[in-house]
């Protein structure tokens, strides 16, 4: 299996910041922002504790 060649990036990183409703909606989102940096706020990781069943 050839993998194709990852591409530099051309400028600096972005900073996403994730809400509790793109988590819950898409939860394997993280892994789509290899080449920026993503900020999850305390009040999203206690939302998606909150919505936890079991």
């Amino acid at each position: 299996m050839v993998k194709p060649k990852k591409t530099k990036r051309a400028g600096p990183a972005k900073l996403f910041v994730l809400d509790t409703n793109v988590l819950m909606h898409d939860p394997m989102c993280l892994f789509r922002f290899e080449e920026h940096d993503i900020y999850l706020p305390m009040i999203v990781l206690e939302e998606l504790d909150g919505h936890k069943k079991a």
